[in-house]
């Protein structure tokens, strides 16, 4: 009994290691080389969806931040519209996978 419990016990340790979220960009400054060349991204939510965004405004040179939209929605709503502060969300951001 006891070793099938130090069995589970392992098997879930191993789990949780593997579901860890690793960013894709693993800087601030990689995600600005990134910017340019591009007008969409992925970003992340805390539940781990991640939703296909345009880029709509960007401001580097003072703050730093991002004004993203959802692709799925018509650019005349703007309550979905999210301003993303580079350097504190570039976690949450990924390279546009959804086509």
């Amino acid at each position: 009994m006891v070793e099938i419990i130090d069995r589970l016990k392992l098997k879930d340790i191993k789990k949780n290691k593997s579901d860890e979220f690793k960013p894709h960009f693993s800087s601030s400054k990689e995600l600005l080389t990134y910017l340019p060349t591009n007008n969409a991204i992925d970003y992340r939510f805390e539940n781990g969806r991640y939703i296909k965004c345009e880029i709509i405004d960007c401001d580097l040179e003072y703050e730093k931040k991002l004004l993203i939209h959802p692709s799925s929605q018509p650019l005349s709503v703007t309550k979905h519209n999210k301003y993303c502060f580079i350097y504190n969300e570039y976690k949450k951001l990924a390279i546009n996978q959804i086509s």
